[in-house]
């Protein structure tokens, strides 16, 4: 496959890069010739796909100077490590590309002619035409020229990290990491236009064959697998005739990575390839079952598998915020466990959500608490807090009255909030009152001045204080 060796290329000239951001540390303000580069920058432009972008290099090298500092060479490696990759990285691919348009072509040709058991005279494609074919332009552009962009655009990325570190004084362990963001998405890129190049190809090879044999109908089929998206699965199974069809709209590929397919029109399948969505593995089905029923007839659980291939990109973020905020120690160690439990378990992913919106700075025992006594009906008792301590000012008539009621002293209340298993700060400000919870009692005090408001002693505990020392005993002991 093409794509391991265009991935290696890439990894060569990141690694080569990131080299050189190293160096920059060590010579950063040193004047050096430039000549090398200017070379360098010269093959690149022999490289390029048309008169335009080698016009862009070219003008590159006509503003670059002959003596430089050393920032402003690194800067130019990098684009240069890149652009080499870009032209090599054409060559590879275009073998590829042309034996999956012939292939398709003459492979269809055969099949339909194994089917009908009879010969079918058709005429190799001359070399002229496949050139042709192979730098039509596909959306725009033909996949050496989205290559080269593609690379230019991660070269420009790379330049950008250079002198955006260089400015602020950026560490290199800094520079290194951001240059890592670069490559992974680049070899993301890499992969994708490979892969619907691919499928642009084939189905080109497939619709010329269907031209050269007077086929009027095709029909079209998707993956039966997660991957498949809504657009596609909508087209499965759909015949249309071939003067309609439309790359983008009812022709593969539909969008980048796509991975549908088409056939005759009047060709019945006797078994189609489908795969499991949560092991993956291939299985058959029906050659006439739809992606409509083939979804339909999956459990709940491979259901659930497919909206959470679906959703993994915003997944990915949700996991990745929801980590920040509530520590990487309270989360499911990984994203795969994270959607598990977002898709099979709604209680306990009704109670992240709970924490997210509600930690406030928290440690997330106390959110617990207060989830908890949510579940049990009880709202009106304030939040859960670690015990601060108040310097009490006053003790009021209406705290002294149930002290005396209830048998506590003064020594015995401020016992409760010097040894208080939690706060429960009731709002609103600036009249927050914390509630000090003790297994023996509970003092309440107004955070604004100080003031002893209530004294509960535990003869007089009701049901709901109960359960909340219960629930805080459970979670802080």
């Amino acid at each position: 496959m093409p794509i391991s060796r265009i991935i290696r290329l890439y990894k060569q000239a990141f690694e080569a890069i990131d080299e050189d951001i190293r160096k920059i540390e060590t010579a950063r303000d040193a004047v050096i010739k430039s000549e090398p580069e200017r070379k360098d920058l010269a093959k690149t432009a022999l490289s390029a796909p048309d008169a335009v972008r080698q016009n862009e290099v070219l003008k590159i090298m006509q503003a670059y100077n002959f003596r430089i500092d050393r920032a402003e060479q690194v800067k130019m490696r990098a684009y240069i490590h890149l652009m080499k990759v870009a032209g090599r990285a054409a060559e590879i691919i275009k073998p590829y590309l042309k034996n999956a348009y012939l292939g398709s072509k003459y492979g269809t040709i055969d099949d339909a002619a194994r089917g009908l058991n009879c010969g079918i005279d058709f005429s190799l494609v001359p070399e002229r035409t496949l050139e042709k074919v192979l730098s039509a332009p596909f959306h725009g552009k033909n996949y050496s020229q989205r290559i080269w962009d593609n690379t230019a655009e991660a070269a420009g990325k790379a330049q950008k990290i250079i002198t955006n570190g260089l400015v602020r004084g950026e560490s290199y362990p800094h520079m290194a990491r951001e240059l890592q963001k670069v490559t992974q998405n680049t070899y993301y890129n890499a992969y994708r236009l490979i892969q619907t190049e691919t499928t642009h190809f084939t189905e080109l090879g497939r619709f010329d064959a269907y031209k050269d044999m007077g086929i009027d109908k095709y029909t079209y089929y998707a993956t039966l697998g997660a991957k498949t998206c809504d657009v596609c699965a909508a087209l499965d199974g759909r015949t249309f005739d071939i003067k309609d069809g439309i790359e983008g709209k009812n022709k593969p590929p539909i969008h980048p990575h796509c991975m549908c397919y088409t056939v005759i029109g009047d060709v019945k399948l006797t078994s189609r390839l489908a795969r499991d969505p949560e092991t993956g593995k291939n299985y058959k089905v029906r050659g006439d079952m739809t992606y409509k029923e083939w979804y339909e007839g999956l459990s709940q659980e491979k259901k659930t598998a497919i909206k959470a291939y679906r959703n993994r990109h915003a997944d990915t973020a949700q996991y990745s915020r929801y980590t920040e905020r509530l520590g990487k120690e309270n989360m499911p160690k990984t994203l795969e466990l994270f959607q598990k439990m977002k898709y099979n378990d709604s209680e306990r992913w009704g109670d992240y959500k709970y924490y997210y919106r509600n930690i406030d700075g928290r440690p997330i025992e106390y959110v617990k608490i207060d989830r908890e006594l949510s579940k049990l009906g009880i709202t009106n008792k304030g939040k859960a807090y670690p015990t601060e301590q108040l310097k009490i000012t006053e003790w009021s008539a209406h705290s002294q009255k149930r002290m005396a009621q209830d048998g506590v002293s003064k020594d015995d209340a401020v016992s409760f909030c010097n040894e208080a298993i939690a706060i429960m700060k009731k709002y609103p400000n600036p009249e927050t009152q914390y509630n000090y919870y003790h297994n023996n009692g509970i003092t309440g005090i107004r955070k604004r001045d100080g003031v002893v408001n209530t004294v509960i002693g535990k003869v007089r505990f009701g049901e709901d204080t109960e359960k909340i020392l219960e629930v805080m005993n459970k979670w802080l002991s």
